[in-house]
């Protein structure tokens, strides 16, 4: 699939994809229900938008967390705008990301890879700046960074609760499947949940070399983790190899392929869906 194929933000009057009008559009579709019309007219005629969304965003969040149910409201809300406003292509086929939802019916199979053993990790830890730090030192460097204003300060409270009672949170947790979306960026949190021992789902770009990461990871670890890929090819066997060449799924080419695949896995049971782990790579266009 191409770079114009999947999610795509739609065509303008000129033929073109920009991205500052539909962006204007999802922000001010969100924040309608808890902005006066003042301020998002302001956002609409900004012609420094590229320079300033961040100022505009920030005062219209502040409006949002007034209670939970505006926030709720504004992010539906905006999901809303944003499967109205952009468009998915298949094949040279323009249509609504709804429609492709629907109508793209394709579901990946499964591969499962499970690591040897059954010890998952007993004191947790933080990697920082090449050392691996734990009890008084981890304890230290969280209240640091919460003295600095880099951490909230609950963050302390949950690091100590968490400290305390690893093995009892890691058991609690033991039938749940935490869905990555953007398994091998660097900022998810993919080695430290195979090291607690618990059922990942990764979803992430195909790439033979990423995929084999994930899988040989899982394979080292003694902890007794599991690891469920979307093969887009199905696969025999459960060589290292062959699935780490056929796994991976492409969350904006894939969009459909991805939902379908969820929805078949683990029936009844818990999952909870990370997805703040993808990012655009920017493009230098000096």
């Amino acid at each position: 699939m191409g770079s114009d194929e999947g999610v795509q933000f739609p065509v303008d009057s000129e033929g073109n994809r920009s991205t500052t009008a539909p962006a204007k559009d999802v922000w001010c579709s969100a924040f309608e229900s808890v902005a006066g019309e003042e301020q998002l007219a302001s956002l609409k005629k900004d012609r420094q938008y590229r320079h300033t969304y961040s100022k505009h965003i920030f005062e219209l969040t502040k409006k949002s967390v007034a209670s939970p149910s505006s926030t709720i409201k504004v992010a539906q809300d905006g999901l809303n705008a944003v499967y109205r406003v952009f468009e998915f292509v298949r094949d040279g086929k323009t249509m609504t990301v709804p429609q492709a939802m629907s109508s793209i019916v394709a579901c990946p199979s499964t591969g499962v890879i499970k690591s040897n053993g059954s010890q998952p990790l007993a004191k947790l830890n933080i990697p920082f700046d090449g050392q691996v730090l734990q009890g008084k030192d981890a304890l230290e460097f969280v209240n640091n960074k919460i003295k600095v204003g880099e951490f909230e300060a609950d963050v302390g409270v949950a690091f100590v609760d968490l400290d305390l009672n690893l093995k009892k949170w890691s058991a609690l947790l033991k039938d749940t499947y935490f869905v990555l979306l953007g398994a091998t960026s660097e900022l998810c949190p993919f080695e430290k949940l195979v090291e607690l021992g618990l059922n990942v789902v990764a979803v992430s770009r195909p790439s033979a070399a990423r995929q084999k990461k994930l899988i040989d990871f899982v394979l080292e670890s003694s902890s007794g983790a599991t690891l469920t890929l979307p093969l887009l090819s199905s696969s025999d066997g459960d060589d290292p190899e062959i699935l780490a060449a056929t796994s991976g799924l492409d969350i904006i080419t894939h969009t459909p392929e991805v939902q379908n695949w969820l929805l078949s896995l683990y029936p009844g049971k818990r999952m909870v869906i990370g997805c703040k782990y993808i990012y655009h790579q920017m493009v230098d266009s000096s």
